[in-house]
């Protein structure tokens, strides 16, 4: 009998054969592995953006938007967080007299709350005194209910101030919340993440006040106790213009120590950090405080903010996604929580400082 076999033809048909059926086979697993890491990647994307959307509307809703603070940086260009506290109030009072060469100058004194004496024989203003009789009573806290610089230029309000020449339009990074006793700030802001090249996460602080002239109004802001501020301001290096005595106050910088780091960083990043925040901007809605801007009706809406986030997968998620990374950006508007007034004063030791930061 013959042996029977394969002839060499047979045998390179089957393993060609058998190489396509597994070059196919390689090829389908490859693209249902690759299709499930970027459906993964995409919901843990759509995930972590719900996730920052719904920690930032629970802080807008736990509190209101702090005009004070945004007047006092996006306008006074404040170096710090915290600080001017009371001067874009004081905006609302009446500002009151001066009296130059025998004429009265409205709105030229708006730290006054008392009143203007003058020299009869020269006409000029000075301090009271037997040389200085009482002219009149100036505003005397009068609240006027409206931005007095608004006479002059209707769009002044909390972000725009034309006598200082700071007028920008443009979209806030940074999003200034106040509880409804004013006595605790939340600033949160998007912060780039050390040791990553373009990584960016959702960082918070919070802040408690500080009543330094102990006029039951707050003043000033330092770090909660429950987060480890590391940034101190000496003593000597913080010349308040209010001559306030601010020693031991911990306050974060603006524009500097935004970097995540846990030696440094005065912020807590409270995002996932799988995913990298590209953009985010808030847009705030009505931009005067309308319970103190009560006398402007075109303000008089419960504050509210727009949030426009876009977010990208972190640099290492990047580096295992099959293709070009997915971007998505997302828009909510929430409404702050607090619907009253919330009393903001400046500091009274002496008030004549207004009119070096807001002139």
């Amino acid at each position: 009998m013959k042996n029977k076999g394969f002839t060499l033809i047979e045998v390179l048909i089957a393993a060609s054969i058998f190489a396509m059926v597994s070059m196919i086979g390689a090829t389908i697993f490859m693209n249902i592995s690759q299709t499930e890491r970027k459906t993964s990647l995409s919901n843990a994307i759509y995930e972590d953006a719900r996730v920052i959307m719904e920690m930032l509307a629970r802080e807008i809703r736990a509190g209101t938007i702090d005009y004070e603070e945004y007047y006092s940086v996006e306008v006074l260009g404040a170096a710090y967080y915290g600080i001017n506290r009371g001067v874009y109030g004081s905006r609302f009072y009446d500002p009151g007299y001066k009296y130059n060469a025998g004429n009265p100058i409205p709105g030229s004194n708006p730290a006054d709350l008392g009143t203007t004496c003058f020299d009869p024989s020269t006409g000029n203003s000075g301090p009271c005194g037997d040389t200085y009789t009482i002219l009149f009573p100036l505003s005397v806290d009068k609240n006027t209910g409206k931005n007095f610089w608004s006479n002059e230029n209707p769009s002044e309000n909390a972000f725009c101030d034309n006598s200082k020449g700071i007028c920008d339009n443009s979209l806030p990074s940074e999003l200034y919340l106040i509880s409804a006793d004013g006595r605790e700030k939340t600033i949160l802001i998007k912060q780039k993440i050390s040791g990553t090249s373009d990584d960016y996460a959702l960082s918070m602080i919070k802040l408690e006040g500080v009543d330094k002239d102990t006029n039951g109004i707050v003043d000033i802001f330092k770090c909660k106790s429950d987060y480890d501020c590391k940034t101190k301001i000496p003593e000597e290096d913080f010349n308040h213009p209010a001559g306030l005595n601010y020693e031991d106050i911990t306050l974060p910088l603006t524009g500097e120590n935004k970097d995540f780091n846990m030696v440094t960083s005065d912020f807590v990043p409270i995002s996932p950090l799988r995913s990298s925040i590209k953009t985010l901007k808030f847009k705030i809605f009505p931009k005067e405080d309308p319970y103190k801007a009560f006398a402007e009706k075109e303000v008089q809406f419960q504050p509210y903010v727009t949030i426009i986030l876009t977010l990208e997968p972190s640099e290492k998620e990047k580096q295992n996604y099959p293709g070009t990374p997915p971007e998505i950006t997302i828009q909510t508007t929430v409404s702050a929580g607090v619907k009253q007034k919330i009393t903001t004063y400046p500091p009274t030791k002496d008030l004549t400082w207004i009119q070096d930061v807001a002139p």
